[in-house]
């Protein structure tokens, strides 16, 4: 499974958000 949760929200990644 990913590190990460599932892309559901606009804010799921740090990197996503920068």
């Amino acid at each position: 499974p990913p590190l990460y949760p599932a892309p559901s929200k606009p804010q799921t990644v740090s990197f996503d958000t920068h």
